[in-house]
């Protein structure tokens, strides 16, 4: 019996854990994405986030058909974090902007295990995926831009 991811539930699984908010190497790379501007900050939370998804989860990825984990890299994820970027940002709110950078900084932080589960254990990481969650749905518009297939 073969078990094979579908590219759509990867982008999901990777939108999800942008969403809720991840990072990079360990050590403290915080400081690196702690910058006042919020879009800059997130560009580079962004790519944190992918080199922490690409090292905690690279047992789980090494075990997928060889095709999907081509395209599962660092850059892959930056492209997908960085489509829409302006207009999802416009969405964020003071709070979701602060829940963001207590989020992200506490994953930066965390070892992998903590990183795997960090949205359930962290409550500025379940805050944000809560509140971006009824913010997004106010923008049904900008929910079809972020999910439609790429061409």
């Amino acid at each position: 019996m073969s078990y094979a991811i579908k590219p759509s539930r990867i982008r999901i699984m990777v939108l999800a854990l942008l969403l809720a908010a991840s990072a990079n190497h360990c050590g403290n790379s915080s400081d690196s994405i702690n910058v006042a501007d919020y879009r800059e900050f997130h560009l580079r939370a962004g790519k944190a986030i992918c080199e922490k998804m690409q090292e905690c989860y690279s047992p789980f990825i090494r075990t997928i058909r060889p095709e999907y984990q081509r395209k599962i890299t660092v850059d892959a994820c930056v492209q997908s974090m960085q489509k829409n970027l302006d207009a999802k940002l416009a969405t964020h709110t003071k709070e979701i902007q602060s829940l963001s950078r207590l989020c992200y900084n506490q994953l930066l932080e965390a070892d992998c295990k903590e990183f795997i589960v960090g949205t359930a254990l962290m409550p500025a990481c379940s805050a944000l995926l809560e509140k971006s969650s009824q913010e997004y749905q106010k923008y049904p518009e900008l929910m079809h831009l972020v999910n439609q297939k790429e061409e």
